[in-house]
Formats: structure tokens, C-alpha cells, sequence
């Protein structure tokens, strides 16, 4: 869970008042300290910041723990939007031509592979990660100069 943070993203407005009490009764300095910085569109980027520090990585992990458990509806919606924002992830890198992007949201997909009895993705795909991983750099870098002179 320690990428959570990235899939932070996907929260919607319906979700970020839970998410900002949960804050407010379990972490108080960063709740003030995200309060702060919430009221300028000036601070994004030190919001940001203060959401990617370890404090708020641990806050968002207990958050999803303690609403997982609390709900089971919570626990289906965060995984659906797992999986679609490692499939948008995907399309973008197809579309774009970004070959790092591709490996990695590919890599993200695998489990959901097992997870769902799609065996043969499953067995090729990590056979696929690990030879694309193991390309000469040569190899690689042509690779790349052609991916990207497709898309564009």
C-alpha cells in the first residue's frame, strides 16, 4: 500500500470530507497543516508535498484500512478504482508511445491477471516483464525511437 498515495488521485469529492475527518480526529498537526494549505490555489504544489510525506502516506493507508473494514461497498469502489486507474495508465501509455509508463502499468495489472483467472495473461505477462526488462540497451533505445515515431 505504499503507492497509495499516487491512487489518491481517484478520490472524488464525495470522498475527501471522510478523509479529511479521519484526519482531523487521528492526525491533527497535518490536518491544520493541510487546512492551510488548501485555502490558496498558490500552495498546490507544498500541499502536494505535505500529502506525499510519510506522514501522509501512513494516514492515507490507516484511512483505507479502517474504511475497508468498516464497509465492504468502500473496500469494492477503492479496488474498481484501482483497477481503472491502472487501465488508464495503460491507455495513455499506448497512446502516447511511453514505453516506462507501459512496463509499469503493466507490471501494476499482473496481479489483477492471477486475481481473475486470466491465466495465459498471467503465465505471458510475467514472462514478458521480465525479457522487456532484460532488453540490451541498444535494443531498448531503438525500440523507443520507434514507439514514439508511431504515436506521433
Amino acid at each position: 500500500m505504499s503507492d497509495q498515495i499516487v491512487e489518491a488521485a481517484q478520490f472524488n469529492y464525495m470522498m475527501m470530507p471522510f478523509l479529511l475527518e479521519f484526519c482531523q480526529k487521528s492526525y491533527l498537526d497535518l490536518f491544520q497543516e493541510i487546512s492551510a494549505l488548501a485555502c490558496s490555489p498558490e500552495n498546490a504544489a507544498a500541499l502536494i508535498t505535505s500529502l506525499k510525506s510519510p506522514r501522509g502516506k501512513k494516514m492515507l493507508e490507516e484511512f483505507l484500512a479502517q474504511r475497508s473494514e468498516e464497509n465492504v461497498t468502500f473496500k469494492f469502489s477503492w479496488n474498481y478504482m484501482q483497477m481503472v486507474f491502472i487501465l488508464i495508465m495503460f491507455t495513455r501509455a499506448q497512446r502516447e508511445g511511453i514505453w516506462d509508463l507501459h512496463l509499469h502499468s503493466f507490471r501494476y495489472m499482473l496481479p489483477y491477471f492471477f486475481r481473475y483467472d486470466h491465466l495465459n495473461y498471467a503465465r505471458w505477462g510475467s514472462v514478458y516483464i521480465v525479457e522487456m526488462e532484460q532488453l540490451p540497451k541498444e535494443v531498448l533505445e531503438e525500440f523507443k525511437k520507434v514507439t514514439d515515431s508511431v504515436v506521433k
